[in-house]
């Protein structure tokens, strides 16, 4: 990413490639930038290699499968990093894996202390709030961030069906990289919304209660850690775009900026409700199995059984070697998976038709004009291969609506897959979203 890399360095004219790698070093914060910064030096040698203490290759591969394995075996980090056979060659990097994981584990302790929300006084219906105030972190571990840091929290709106770990992961990759942050979940058997706030008309119910909570939500952050009146960020992803732009419509005072990622409301704009409903419930279909082949999770073909990488992807799990073929997604998929499918349960039928429904009664393009007339600024960003919602319906109308769509690759769950990158794209958006609005230029799209 443009962002990410300038800040590492990326593309530097130093010929001292072993040098400029253990330069860059200090700088990095995530295991995310790590990677980035091993790829970056293979590209910058020409060669798929990287050099050890001593001046021996180290395959670029490898290195890079050691950084993801410790990335998302979390806990275990500390005692596979002096088994990794790579990692453990350049005592730099071993040091800079102990510190990411040090701050991860401290920020990991703070998230975890979960707020219980009331969305409407008298009604026993609770939902949970976690957040970190970054400025206070560094605060209390005496930290000293390189440059100005933005102080506006960013608060993330889940999509149906995103649960606690994904919301987790993405919330830490974007504390990793300085900005406090808040999440909240709504339990799925929750029916009750404020009646004291003014939500557009014929506003579905389902969207009335998740936007409520947003807004609570806000409320109890700033009540608890970051004072009265302040505004945020917020993401509001998949169907959390729309209970997003609903909430700023209605307390266009409690936001900044708002990125639509991979919104809901944006698609078969033109289609008759019933048409697009059930649309969007084939697509959900198609999402799903999409998931599935992206966790290499479908049922594997004959040719697929007696292939080399089958029998090796076996040996490996049966030695438990792990580091050459470790499969990020496999994990990824193994963690979410029944936590979503537990939440599909606590919902059952009908909360995917309330979903189904909420989404297929919404055309976000007029909510978005008028929210950036009241003063918050919007912008969009799709998957490229999202099966759900259309990047291209979704880019006309964000013209339609007069803002800036980015690009991102991926499908509808990068966000779960990706939560490392996606933390960095997410931040680089709205950095540029503020400087655009700074210099009243247009703003420029982030590559990914």
């Amino acid at each position: 990413m443009d962002g990410s890399a300038e800040r590492m360095g990326k593309g530097s004219e130093s010929t001292d490639v072993r040098s400029q790698f253990r330069k860059l070093l200090p700088h990095v914060r995530t295991y995310q930038e790590l990677m980035w910064l091993v790829e970056g030096e293979a590209a910058l040698n020409g060669k798929p290699e990287i050099s050890s203490d001593a001046g021996a290759p180290i395959a670029a591969s490898q290195l890079l499968s050691e950084l993801e394995m410790l990335e998302y075996k979390e806990g275990e980090a500390k005692g596979l990093l002096f088994t990794a056979d790579a990692t453990r060659r350049i005592q730099p990097l071993q040091r800079k894996i102990v510190e990411i994981e040090s701050t991860r584990a401290a920020l990991n302790g703070i998230y975890k202390e979960e707020t219980a929300a009331r969305a409407v006084p008298d009604i026993d219906e609770f939902f949970t709030v976690r957040m970190i105030n970054r400025h206070r972190f560094d605060e209390e571990h005496a930290a000293s961030p390189e440059g100005a840091r933005d102080a506006t929290p960013i608060m993330i709106a889940p999509g149906y069906s995103v649960g606690a770990e994904a919301l987790r992961r993405n919330a830490i990759g974007i504390a990793e990289l300085g900005r406090s942050v808040a999440t909240f979940v709504v339990p799925p058997t929750n029916r009750e919304f404020d009646p004291r706030i003014s939500f557009p008309p014929d506003t579905p119910s389902l969207t009335k209660i998740h936007a409520t909570a947003l807004l609570k939500a806000i409320d109890t952050c700033n009540e608890k850690t970051f004072g009265e009146g302040t505004k945020f960020d917020a993401l509001g992803y998949s169907q959390g775009a729309i209970n997003t732009v609903v909430a700023a419509l209605a307390q266009p005072e409690k936001f900044r900026n708002i990125l639509l990622v991979n919104p809901a409301g944006l698609t078969e704009l033109d289609e008759p409700y019933l048409t697009r409903f059930f649309k969007l419930s084939k697509k959900s279909f198609n999402h799903r199995d999409q998931v599935l082949t992206e966790a290499k999770r479908r049922p594997l073909t004959l040719r697929q059984r007696f292939s080399k990488e089958h029998y090796l992807w076996i040996l490996d799990n049966i030695f438990d070697s792990g580091w050459e073929t470790f499969d990020r997604s496999r994990v990824m998929h193994d963690e979410f998976s029944p936590e979503m499918q537990a939440m599909g349960k606590k919902g059952g039928f009908k909360g995917a038709v309330k979903v189904a429904d909420a989404i297929s009664r919404t055309n976000l393009i007029p909510m978005i004009q008028k929210v950036q007339q009241l003063g918050v600024r919007v912008a969009i960003l799709p998957a490229e291969e999202d099966p759900l919602f259309d990047v291209a319906q979704i880019e006309e109308a964000g013209k339609k609506a007069g803002v800036e769509v980015y690009g991102a690759a991926g499908a509808h769950a990068n966000v779960g897959f990706r939560p490392g990158a996606m933390a960095s794209l997410y931040i680089d958006c709205f950095q540029d979203m503020n400087e655009a609005a700074a210099s009243k230029k247009e703003v420029v799209l982030p590559a990914v």
